[in-house]
């Protein structure tokens, strides 16, 4: 039987919802440890391209003409997920300054929170050596010094570790195959029902890295269950399909279906 790992989380309610131009107190205080240091290695070339005087964070089109390759656009969250030659080994998972609607500041703590709710059940239960999760920061923007009036400045963007996946067609390879070992789906099944990842159970939210583990990359719908466990069966051999119906069986409709 399953053993829900306990976690306690600072609630995201309190940040403000009525899009302030700075970061109030409380949401300083919940952001504060999560800040890029000035000592990381990607700090020099963000502020390069965030403190010239441009504000990139405007529009896709400004961030293309400072430099960042647009990767995708979330189909659900409108997350833009981008790259910069100039800062290898990391993506920048953000949100411009045209969605005003979106408040940045809690959509992408969620991802920082999702992310370290994943590496705590990873440890504790000795799988670092079938996952990995991104370290996450947050790079905090320059204040606008040309606003552009009733559209609220973003304040920060995330900064995500490249796990170096597999491309599209490996993963799902990787998935399909009848090699795929009943332990790791069983490993697999357990991270997502601890962490309740609801959004986590499609082979493109559990891309095999390189190194052949398993990126848990896309984990801010947490502790939401049950676990739609079942959106996975249409990658697995049949053989592995069979193990997956009895580990839902197992769980209960509380936890999987």
């Amino acid at each position: 039987m399953i053993q829900l790992f306990v976690f306690l989380l600072f609630p995201i309610a309190i940040f403000s919802q009525e899009f302030p131009t700075t970061l109030v107190n409380e949401e300083w205080v919940i952001i504060a440890p999560y800040i890029l240091p000035d000592t990381h290695p990607a700090m020099p070339m963000l502020d390069k391209i965030f403190l010239n005087g441009d504000r990139p964070i405007r529009t896709v089109e400004a961030l293309k003409k400072a430099g960042f390759k647009i990767i995708t656009k979330g189909h659900w969250s409108d997350t833009i997920i981008a790259t910069h030659p100039g800062v290898e080994g990391y993506f920048f998972k953000l949100f411009t300054e045209d969605q005003a609607h979106i408040y940045e500041v809690g959509r992408l703590y969620a991802r920082i929170k999702g992310a370290e709710l994943a590496q705590a059940i990873v440890d504790n239960h000795g799988f670092n050596k079938l996952f990995k999760v991104p370290r996450k920061w947050f790079y905090m923007l320059p204040d606008d010094p040309t606003p552009t009036f009733g559209i609220p400045a973003k304040r920060l963007i995330l900064v995500a570790e490249d796990m170096r996946l597999l491309t599209k067609e490996e993963n799902y390879r990787k998935w399909s195959a009848s090699t795929l070992s009943k332990t790791l789906l069983e490993s697999v099944f357990l991270v997502l029902t601890e962490g309740g990842f609801s959004d986590s159970s499609y082979a493109f939210n559990l891309p095999f890295a390189k190194d052949g583990r398993i990126a848990l990359i896309d984990n801010d719908k947490y502790n939401k269950r049950p676990i739609p466990f079942h959106k996975l069966f249409k990658y697995l051999h049949p053989k592995l399909k069979r193990r997956a119906e009895q580990l839902i069986h197992e769980a209960g409709p509380t936890l999987a279906f």
